[in-house]
């Protein structure tokens, strides 16, 4: 249990300060306390001018807050009235720790739970990046998902098996990998996923180099689309060429569920 603490820290880093925005909080009870969840809405407002007809449920990459999260994907579609619900995960906000990945896959099935009651059937896709496609995998492998949006799918079980090895001396394949819950396994839950997926991939990607995504990628059960955009692991921006690409595939993609 406390090797499952020090590795859900090294992954997600929590901080819970205070950072002032002007979405809109939502707390989600759970068993152990809280899951805080920040709601926005496409038109910018603060309340729903309209009822949205599509729900993006976002879980961001290590330091990633809630708080300062943009409207991505939402913002690819004009016209359209979305709500975009960001998941900080436990440690971050006011979420209740332990900032351990056995909660982080609680936090991520309590809120998918939470959203498909508040959806009332309106199609909810799943947005992830970084670690936050483990966590977003588990929610679509879940059900009740009409799509996935991934960045920089990252199978944390065969990275650290593998790819991180040889820089720890072993200690990540024989100690640190099989603290990673089974309910996080990329791969496995990328095979029980059956909706359509949007996967970018960053090519100079250093921290999940791009042949480990792919290796969620091959095992997603859904039709694919792959995007390859430039930049390594924690750009922020897309280029130019690469963004118009984006707007798109997202386009399409919603357009064909």
């Amino acid at each position: 249990m406390i090797l499952g603490t020090l590795v859900g820290r090294a992954f997600l880093r929590p901080s819970h300060h205070y950072i002032p925005c002007r979405k809109e909080e939502l707390l989600i009870s759970a068993s152990w306390g809280v899951v805080q969840v920040w709601r926005e809405y496409s038109d910018g407002s603060r309340g729903r001018q309209r009822d949205p007809d599509i729900y993006f449920l976002r879980f961001l990459g290590s330091r990633g807050r809630a708080e300062m999260a943009t409207l991505d994907p939402a913002d690819r579609l004009p016209g359209r009235a979305a709500e975009v619900w960001t998941v900080n995960p436990p440690g971050f906000g006011q979420t209740t720790a332990p900032a351990d990945l056995e909660r982080y896959a609680d936090c991520a099935l309590l809120a998918i739970d939470h959203l498909s009651k508040h959806s009332r059937g309106r199609p909810i896709w799943v947005c992830g990046k970084s670690i936050g496609t483990a966590a977003g995998l588990l929610a679509a492998a879940h059900g009740g998902v009409a799509g996935v949006i991934l960045r920089n799918a990252m199978p944390l079980q065969q990275l650290l098996a593998r790819h991180y090895a040889w820089r720890t001396l072993g200690l990540s394949r024989y100690a640190i990998a099989p603290a990673i819950p089974r309910r996080l396994d990329s791969l496995s839950n990328a095979r029980r996923v059956a909706v359509p997926g949007l996967f970018l991939v960053s090519k100079q990607d250093r921290v999940v180099p791009p042949p480990y995504q792919r290796e969620v990628i091959t095992a997603y059960g859904g039709r694919t689309m792959v995007l390859e955009v430039a930049g390594g692991h924690n750009e922020r921006a897309l280029q130019p060429g690469d963004e118009a690409a984006y707007r798109q595939m997202v386009r399409a993609l919603v357009a064909s569920v």
